[in-house]
């Protein structure tokens, strides 16, 4: 590996307490731990983070995040080699161990559920530190192990609500019964608990019979903000809708928003960022665009720096913040796309889940409802909404303000650095 991703050690002469985020993911695919691990550094504690890395495409963003990084750092290459290799194994026989054991220990539960989990938890331990935030449930696991072989503190960030978190896990009974398992066990364990939505932390206390952990939501720095607001914040013709993801695939509703571009008045262009893992997905949106008689643009876009994502987003009319209903971690999430336009400055229609039309009722003018399933009418909305000069410049304006305000991590990452000191103090 390139110099950008070798080991850096820790120091042991800090002035104030060590704190270890551990991920299992690439940290380009993982912002909010790098926003934490930004916000406690510059808060006077020594960070190191530990994180994944099983994906060659994503080591040139890790590679912009770490030459910037004032904390230290660990990475744990889990994607290929003969260790890989038995990792995998290991973990299919852990599943059918764990499948048909009603009391398995903890230990294989947690091989069952992430091959390198060892690996990740490992390298971990061998961080001293006074406390562990574990991102992602791979990640919980490993600073578990961790703190209980340092003897120190354990807390969990969740960034979603694991066991109802994909369709593919509420389909697999056995699956879902080890994420309850691994979190049943280890976030009763946990002094520090955070959470990225009010209803997700809502749903870890209720499932879980833990405190209400402390929502620090999923915002971004104002550094990474347009410069200024647009001058004359009217809509651009054709206009312009705009969508993000680092992946782009079925099942995100992109279909729909098509159906819909296609029976407004209004003529439009749709900007899609994200990598196009099934190289065939973009002729299939071709194909629906050509079906439904859509004449406008289709753009496909490489994905960016997450640092980037505001001020690309600002070159467009309208965010789209298009969340499916189900799974039902859905309902509780709120994605990135919601808070990167307001940082961008430019409204946002969405879907109706009950986190976003939570959010939504905060913004007032800078969010638009509309509905997947009633194409016609929302199609209406969008027409009625874009060609009101009036109306459009008032949801910008609103949607500035909210991002310049209270929807930037400046503001949210106090409510962090607060819960880090009650954390250190328990």
């Amino acid at each position: 590996m390139s110099t950008p991703f070798q080991r850096l050690a820790p120091t042991t002469t800090d002035p104030k307490p060590r704190i270890c985020l551990v991920s299992c993911s690439h940290v380009s695919t993982n912002p909010r731990l790098v926003k934490e691990a930004d916000a406690l550094q510059e808060a006077g504690y020594a960070v190191h983070v530990v994180a994944g890395r099983n994906y060659a495409p994503s080591d040139k963003f890790d590679a912009v995040i770490f030459e910037r990084a004032k904390w230290t750092y660990t990475v744990v290459n889990f994607g290929s080699g003969p260790r890989a290799v038995a990792q995998k194994i290991i973990r299919k026989l852990a599943r059918l161990i764990v499948a048909r054991t009603a009391r398995a220990p903890l230990w294989l539960v947690a091989r069952a559920y992430h091959a390198a989990v060892a690996q990740i938890a490992d390298a971990a331990a061998r961080v001293p530190a006074q406390l562990y935030i574990g991102h992602t449930l791979a990640g919980l696991i490993a600073a578990a192990y961790a703190a209980q072989r340092n003897r120190t503190r354990l807390g969990f960030d969740a960034e979603d609500f694991h066991a109802q978190e994909t369709v593919e896990i509420m389909n697999d009974p056995g699956e879902q019964a080890i994420v309850r398992r691994l979190e049943h066990t280890l976030l009763p364990r946990c002094v520090h608990l955070t959470a990225a939505a009010p209803l997700m932390a809502e749903a870890y206390a209720k499932t879980y019979a833990l405190r209400l952990p402390i929502t620090v939501q999923n915002v971004f720095p104002l550094s990474e903000t347009p410069a200024e607001a647009p001058a004359e914040p009217t809509v651009h013709q054709p206009a312009r809708f705009y969508w993000f993801s680092r992946t782009v695939g079925a099942g995100r509703g992109i279909e729909s928003i098509i159906l819909i571009l296609a029976q407004m008045k209004t003529p439009t262009v749709l900007t899609l960022r994200g990598e196009f893992f099934d190289p065939n997905y973009a002729d299939n949106l071709r194909q629906v665009a050509r079906e439904a008689g859509y004449t406008g643009e289709l753009n496909f876009q490489p994905p960016e720096n997450s640092s980037e994502m505001a001020r690309l987003a600002a070159k467009h009319d309208v965010g789209l913040a298009i969340e499916p209903n189900y799974p039902p971690n859905r309902q509780v999430c709120l994605s990135n796309k919601f808070y990167t336009y307001l940082l961008a400055g430019i409204p946002i229609a969405y879907t109706g889940t009950r986190a976003q039309c939570a959010l939504a009722a905060e913004l007032g003018a800078a969010a638009m409802l509309i509905d997947p399933s009633e194409i016609e009418s929302s199609a209406t909305r969008l027409d009625e909404w874009l060609t009101d000069p009036a109306r459009y410049s008032s949801s910008r304006a609103a949607a500035w303000s909210h991002g310049r305000s209270r929807f930037n991590w400046d503001f949210e990452k106090q409510t962090l650095i607060a819960a880090v000191e009650a954390s250190l103090q328990r």
